[in-house]
């Protein structure tokens, strides 16, 4: 997947953003590259407690018809220890349905130090009328505008583990 997206403040507390995805796989000897584009909003410093909540698509594409399945993606958290964004440990849940497919509840922790972010807990998946544990752990160092993260998840099927790789740059 490769995405190239935008962010505004829209209000003190209100971050909107729109992303382009595109996305190449193969499955045997069946090669497809499917476009998106997807959306999201981002509410943050709410309460005492510092809060956090957003909403978001993750593939959603409307000219694809049935052939593609978009997900809806929901989370929230709040500062549990910490004067300051750069040295907290927060809470949190997140949500994500698949249409027709999967649901998956994460309830997390995250831990902060200066350019040092570690986050983790249990993930729960129902699909295919199956449902079972796992868990999920990232870590991400951020520096000069840049974050690097990675990312393990054990596999919802009980296979292989799923290792994910991230870089992130802010451009002004």
């Amino acid at each position: 997947v490769i995405s190239v997206l935008s962010a505004r403040r829209l209000t003190p507390h209100l971050v909107g953003g729109i992303a382009l995805r595109s996305r190449n796989g193969q499955l045997d000897e069946v090669n497809r590259t499917g476009f998106s584009i997807d959306a999201g909003v981002f509410a943050e410093h709410l309460s005492a407690l510092d809060a956090r909540l957003g909403a978001s698509t993750f593939l959603f594409s409307p000219w694809a018809g049935s052939r593609e399945r978009p997900s809806w993606l929901l989370g929230a958290d709040a500062r549990l220890v910490g004067a300051d964004s750069a040295r907290t440990l927060r809470a949190g849940y997140a949500f994500q349905s698949t249409q027709g497919l999967s649901t998956e509840h994460y309830v997390f922790a995250a831990a902060r130090w200066g350019p040092f972010e570690a986050r983790g807990g249990p993930v729960h998946t129902e699909i295919f009328g199956a449902s079972n544990w796992r868990a999920r752990l990232g870590i991400t160092v951020r520096r000069r505008g840049y974050a690097i993260g990675i990312a393990r998840e054990e596999s919802v099927n009980g296979l292989e583990r799923t290792i994910h790789f991230s870089l992130s740059a802010v451009l002004k």
